[in-house]
């Protein structure tokens, strides 16, 4: 068994299935749990000749990001915002096209992101998808945007992201018919203790609690300090109906769960099914056939300013859902 340590230092190195596209198809990635040590671990790493030339990634960034559709380790939350960018300027030049692919990317990394999106830029999504869909002529379709909107802005204070006499008319009339129905209510709970929830970005507390809101859709999301793990949810809120939800964080679509999991098998403890499921979907996806886990683990006894390091290894087989030592 490989022994543990309080300073891990996580890698998985990603090789293609054929050696010609190794170069081209590898990933290194590296989780550095203690950030005073991390640029010398990766240092030390980067030197191995075992690891190849492959470029060091910081491993939580790309597991967050890896099914969001762009390059590997783009903070999602910043994806979401320069969407929005993107979206911004391109309805200033009516360009509807460039603008309607830039809000579906923002779409796209909301979706995927766990983290609390601020209630402006909620609102300026759905402002903004409700003006394209309105240039589209898809009444209906705007009018749900606009809606979803107001509910989200309800009791906050928002702008309008563009300034034109038909958003204007449309907020106002989406305004008009989200406040002539009755409030829904949310009841929410958590599994784990110190857990804080925001809803459309609007820091609520410590569950249990219960609040009313307008009815529409609501992004929820939850964090835990202690623990830096991440949740989220979209609820959809009836007029006069009481919706019910539990924050869960022991799912592998958090990157930090994940990596923790794995930070455990290296001390031998059984991977959960669900890491295993998400490293071999990864690996398919990038036509890799082997997922290799390594630690660097600092060496008792040396100098902090000369410190040695122990490189220690796991593979994992996507195919046979096998992890193991490496073979001699």
């Amino acid at each position: 068994m490989v022994p543990t340590s309080p300073h891990l230092l996580l890698l998985f190195a990603l090789a293609a299935a054929s050696p010609a596209l190794a170069a081209g198809r590898s990933a290194t990635l590296v989780l550095c749990p203690r950030d005073d040590s991390c640029a010398e671990e990766l240092a030390w790493l980067d030197a191995q000749p075992a690891l190849d030339d492959a470029p060091l990634q910081l491993a939580e960034g790309v597991l967050e990001l890896d099914t969001g559709g762009w390059e590997d380790g783009e903070p999602l939350g910043e994806v979401f915002e320069e969407a929005l960018i993107r979206a911004r300027e391109a309805l200033a030049k009516r360009h509807w096209e460039t603008a309607d692919g830039a809000l579906l990317d923002a779409e796209r990394a909301l979706e995927h992101w766990a983290g609390s999106a601020r209630t402006q830029a909620l609102v300026d999504l759905w402002v903004l998808r409700g003006m394209v869909r309105l240039h589209q002529d898809r009444q209906r379709s705007a009018e749900a945007s606009f809606q979803r909107a107001a509910a989200i802005a309800w009791n906050r204070s928002v702008v309008l992201p563009v300034d034109d006499e038909w958003v204007v008319q449309a907020w106002y009339d989406a305004q008009q018919a989200v406040l002539v129905q009755p409030t829904g209510r949310l009841r929410l709970s958590g599994s784990a203790p110190g857990t804080r929830l925001q809803l459309n970005g609007i820091d609520l507390g410590e569950p249990p609690l219960e609040v009313d809101v307008f009815p529409g859709q609501h992004r929820l999301t939850a964090t835990t300090p202690g623990q830096g793990l991440e949740w989220k949810r979209e609820l959809m809120v009836l007029p006069g109906q009481t919706t019910t939800a539990v924050t869960s964080f022991g799912h592998s679509g958090d990157p930090r769960w994940v990596t923790r999991q794995l930070e455990e098998a290296m001390a031998g403890t059984p991977v959960p099914s669900e890491v295993l499921d998400l490293l071999s979907d990864w690996a398919g996806r990038h036509g890799l056939f082997s997922v290799r886990v390594v630690m660097a683990e600092p060496t008792q006894g040396t100098r902090a300013s000369d410190p040695v390091y122990s490189l220690r290894e796991l593979v994992y087989d996507p195919l046979l859902r096998r992890m193991e030592a490496p073979r001699d």
